[in-house]
């Protein structure tokens, strides 16, 4: 990889691999790589910009390129990572999507993140983005031009149930993050990619650091990019 200065490194992290944290579980999956060698997109702790996992691995596949999507969006909502925007973005995420029903949880309580894992160890249920506070629980499922499989978001919301139950937590729900709205489980909430751009770059104005402020805005460009014409 060239150095920080001249590259533009992708946002798009191994599944396996934690980016910008603090410690050695800043993602539940934080385990190195079996086969001793990264993913087709490099982790760092502050990637240059621009952001996407898709320029970086060109046409490695559909699915490779949503995973990278995926690690970047999982990076931003990350409370271990140096960045300091988990907390903010993830509470005006959570503004934004829940509405009135917003007060029902604290995101200040935000504790960890995962991205791609099976809460309940159950490869039907995998979860594209999981949080889990003091008190809660929050499953974020995120479509881009893929459709939802048949009743995809009742066993999510099903599942968040029992991830919180298990977890002794008072709260659980699931965000559906997709380009349009669909019938959704009485514990699931929907936003769309230009909101979502929006709650992050509200969230990058309260970070003094001018580098990940900027980093963040351009990631929300990116992710504009999903809204349907």
């Amino acid at each position: 990889m060239r150095s920080r200065a001249t590259a533009h490194v992708s946002w798009g992290f191994s599944r396996r691999q934690s980016a910008g944290a603090r410690g050695p579980a800043a993602i539940c999956d934080d385990r190195p790589d079996e086969r001793g060698r990264q993913h087709a997109c490099q982790s760092v702790e502050r990637a240059t910009v621009p952001f996407s996992g898709r320029e970086c691995l060109g046409d490695r596949g559909t699915r490779s390129r949503r995973s990278a999507d995926l690690q970047g969006a999982g990076w931003w909502l990350n409370p271990l990572a140096s960045h300091g925007m988990a907390i903010p973005f993830a509470a005006a995420l959570w503004r934004e999507a829940a509405g009135e029903t917003a007060t029902e949880f604290d995101l200040r309580l935000l504790r960890r993140s995962a991205v791609e894992v099976c809460p309940l160890a159950d490869q039907a249920d995998r979860v594209d983005i999981s949080l889990e506070g003091d008190d809660f629980v929050l499953f974020i499922e995120v479509k881009v031009d893929a459709n939802l499989q048949p009743d995809q978001l009742g066993r999510y919301a099903e599942a968040a149930r029992r991830s919180a139950s298990l977890r002794s937590k008072l709260r659980h729900a699931v965000i559906y993050l997709a380009p349009s709205l669909t019938l959704l489980p009485d514990t699931c909430v929907w936003i769309d990619w230009r909101r979502t751009a929006g709650a992050l770059m509200a969230a990058s104005d309260a970070v003094p650091n001018a580098y990940d402020r900027q980093s963040a805005i351009q990631f929300a460009e990116y992710i504009t990019r999903f809204e349907k014409a």
